[in-house]
């Protein structure tokens, strides 16, 4: 059978006490952050949702500039015009 050498340890009431509140304002804090990193992770999710969502809008505003620009008639430039700008560049 081993034996255990046991110590024993007292405290000022006042010590105790200051010990006791920090501990439990520790505590505290550590839910604080818990609670807050909880939020960080759902608000990150849900920015990514959105932005997949975002990209899924442009994608669809993309192919509706592509339809309207089939749609609409193909301007003619005469050739005068077609000189003069090629003048100036």
């Amino acid at each position: 059978m081993a034996k255990t050498n046991e110590l024993y340890v007292s405290f000022e009431s006042d010590e105790y006490k200051n010990g006791k509140t920090d501990v439990l304002q520790s505590q505290a804090e550590l839910l604080k952050v818990m609670k807050y990193l909880e939020n960080f992770k759902m608000f990150r999710i849900e920015e990514k949702r959105l932005k997949i969502k975002l990209r899924q809008l442009f994608e669809e505003v993309a192919i509706c500039l592509e339809k309207l620009g089939d749609q609409l008639p193909n301007p003619s430039i005469p050739k005068n015009l077609k000189e003069k700008s090629a003048n100036i560049n």
